[in-house]
Formats: C-alpha cells, structure tokens, sequence
C-alpha cells in the first residue's frame, strides 16, 4: 500500500512539473502563438490530398480533393478535380459548401470552428478569443494534456470533457492539433485531428487530418504537393465564383 501510494504521489508530482506556470488564461496561450508566428507571412499555398472513407470501420472507398489557401482570407476546397462543381469555400468567418455549383448549405459550425482554430497565428488574440466565444467555446476554460505523446494546450474544456467545443494546441510548435465540435441538438460529435506537421516556408502545416464522427473515423486525407502559389486576391474566396476557381 505504502508503495502505491508513493507511486500515485510520484505520478502528480511529475504531472504538475508538465503543467506551464507561465500560462492561466486562454489569452495567455493565443497570444503565445501569436506571436510566435509575427515572422509568418500569409502565404497563399496549394496541396493536394488522397481522401480515404471509412464506413463500419473499413475502406469504403477513396477521393481526391483540392485545396488552395491563404490565411485568414479564406480557403478553397474543390472535390475530385479542379474542375468540379463540388467543393467547400470559407471566406473569413463564413463557409459555404456547394454540391452542382449550388450552395447546399452555409456556416455549418464544425466547418468554421475547423477554420478558425487555423487562424489563430495570424489574428489578435482578442479577435479569436470573440470569435471562438461566439462558436460556442468557453474561452475561461483551460487545461493542458498529451496527444500522440507531444503536450498540448486545451482551450474550451478539460480532458476527457469530449461534449464540449474546443481546439487543442501543440505547445511545442504552436499549432492546432485537434478541433472538437459538439453538436448538442443532435447528440453529435465532430472530432479532427491533425498530425504529421511538414515545414513549409517557415511555417508548420498538417500532412495528415483524421476525422472521426461520433468516436468513428470516417475520413482520413492524406496531404500532398505543398506548393507557394502568387498571392490569391480577397476576391478569389468569393462565394459566387465556385465554379470558375482554378489555381
């Protein structure tokens, strides 16, 4: 007994030594990442990525899909060729998703909670901080955790809280490693992880996103061909463009 308890002693006394003392608020850990990305252009950047789906925890199928982005102007995915008609655009704090170049829907939170957490190296700390409050994150809400054995930031829960919209940071490299979206009204959980971080013009970006519905993987995209394209003009995210975007 007395060696357990030594044990479990030892266990909190390593845990506190993880947790940063120099951190007590979610503006503390924004305007870290802030500004550790002052040196960070807005580059305008393309990839592509080999989407494979899962259903009942097997490969259903595979696709590829298309991105062109420049942060925090907007995003542009394009499904199966440049030349669809199906795809997503966020543009600032919107997002539209397009099916035969219509708008089958907009602002759908978990597309722009997944964008905002991607923003924050390149907005104010108080500009996110309202922004993710009115996603539905409790910005008063901190802690810190492990995953995939690197430690992390947590802003909007504790860990474990999984019915709770948040995003997770790497304190190491400073980026978004984790968004968690909960859908209440639905029971439903969004949960994307980003892993195998890639340096590309002297800034950090994901190589591979996982995305699990409700505890399941349904979708993971591997990125590929990072490539700097010419700067993309505001213009270029607007909605009613969809169809003739190429880059």
């Amino acid at each position: 007994m007395r060696i357990f308890l030594t044990l479990i002693c030892l266990g909190l006394v390593l845990n506190s030594c993880n947790k940063d003392s120099s951190i007590s608020s979610a503006r503390d850990i924004l305007t870290r990442v802030w500004l550790n990305s002052k040196d960070v252009h807005s580059t305008s950047f393309s990839y592509d990525a080999i989407s494979t789906i899962y259903h009942n925890g097997k490969v259903y199928g595979s696709e590829e899909h298309f991105y062109a982005q420049q942060y925090p102007n907007g995003l542009i995915v394009k499904f199966d060729s440049l030349n669809s008609s199906n795809g997503i655009i966020f543009h600032y704090d919107s997002s539209y998703a397009y099916q035969n170049n219509k708008i089958e829907f907009s602002n759908f939170r978990p597309l722009r909670l997944w964008k905002q957490a991607f923003s924050i190296k390149f907005e104010s700390p108080d500009e996110t901080l309202e922004k993710v409050f009115n996603l539905g994150i409790d910005t008063t809400l901190i802690s810190e955790d492990t995953f995939n054995n690197q430690n992390v930031y947590i802003i909007g829960a504790t860990p474990g809280s999984l019915k709770k919209n948040q995003f997770w940071i790497d304190k190491e490299k400073l980026v978004t490693v984790r968004v968690i979206t909960y859908l209440e009204e639905r029971d439903f959980l969004w949960d994307v992880h980003f892993e195998d971080y890639l340096s590309l013009n002297n800034s950090w970006y994901a190589g591979t996103v996982k995305f699990y519905e409700n505890n399941i993987l349904t979708l993971v995209e591997e990125h590929i061909n990072h490539q700097i394209i010419p700067t993309l003009p505001d213009t270029f995210f607007t909605p009613s463009n969809f169809g003739s975007l190429r880059w």
